[in-house]
């Protein structure tokens, strides 16, 4: 991505029938082009990937940018919170630490993406193992804790207002490199999006490519099997929600969207 800015000297002014108008110079416009993107050739051929994608959203972040003085907030807020989470991120991959380097739960994303209010990740699980891949669903579970539990707090006394949760939608599947930097789309990271913004649920896990009972026993039954229905992809996809969450925190209408897997399809009237 990148700026598109037009400076006095692009500029030029013509009376046309009696009126002056302003004019875009002929070279300027020129340079409006899909370069500005920064992708390269887009030409090139997309590879597909199999990852792990997480989406963080910043709950609240639009209301606390169009405060008063939220040019003075917004940057130093960004700031806090992006050290805050790359630190978090390094911390939460880290299993022990030893004079040459650290031992890792999991493999390091290797893409990161800053997306205005929140920030796309997406892992490798090409040879990656089972109990690796599920690793990130607990990296990225302890990071909203984190800033709702640790964070947050601390950002009450620095900002009026600071967004007050951060979003999770975690999702596995493939996604295709796009141009030569590279971005990357897939539907997963789609499906990432939708979750997140789902309810108010501090993460949401797609189940589609995930086992907890196999991979992650230990924690497994933290965490509830939901069917909901989510836009441009399906009805009664099942989901993981964590438990305690879900029962005491989220609303009555919210708890409507997320079913038992058993009930689905079933009459009301069924025994």
């Amino acid at each position: 991505m990148g700026l598109f800015l037009v400076s006095p000297q692009d500029v030029a002014k013509k009376q046309v029938n009696g009126e002056t108008v302003t004019l875009i110079k002929h070279e300027k416009i020129a340079q409006l082009t899909p370069q500005i993107l920064g992708l390269g050739d887009v030409t090139r051929f997309s590879e597909q990937l199999d990852v792990v994608s997480a989406i963080f959203d910043l709950a609240g972040f639009t209301r606390f940018s169009n405060q008063p003085g939220s040019s003075l907030d917004v940057p130093k807020f960004l700031s806090r919170f992006l050290n805050w989470l790359f630190d978090e991120l390094r911390k939460q991959h880290t299993s022990d630490i030893y004079d040459e380097g650290v031992r890792l739960y999991s493999s390091l994303p290797f893409f990161l993406k800053f997306m205005g209010d929140g920030v796309l990740l997406l892992w490798r699980t090409t040879d990656v193992p089972e109990w690796a891949c599920h690793n990130i669903i607990i990296t990225c579970v302890q990071i909203s804790n984190n800033y709702e539990n640790q964070l947050y707090p601390q950002l009450l006394n620095e900002f009026s207002n600071p967004p007050h949760r951060l979003r999770c939608g975690i999702a596995r599947g493939h996604v295709l490199s796009i141009g030569e930097l590279p971005d990357f789309v897939g539907q997963c990271i789609n499906i990432c999006s939708r979750l997140q913004g789902l309810s108010t649920l501090s993460c949401c896990i797609f189940k589609r490519g995930f086992d907890m009972a196999q991979h992650m026993s230990h924690a497994a039954s933290q965490f509830l099997i939901k069917a909901v229905n989510i836009r441009g992809v399906g009805d009664n996809e099942l989901v993981y929600v964590h438990e305690h969450e879900f029962s005491k925190h989220l609303s009555g209408e919210e708890r409507k969207k997320f079913r038992d897997p058993e009930t689905v399809g079933k009459s009301p009237y069924s025994s």
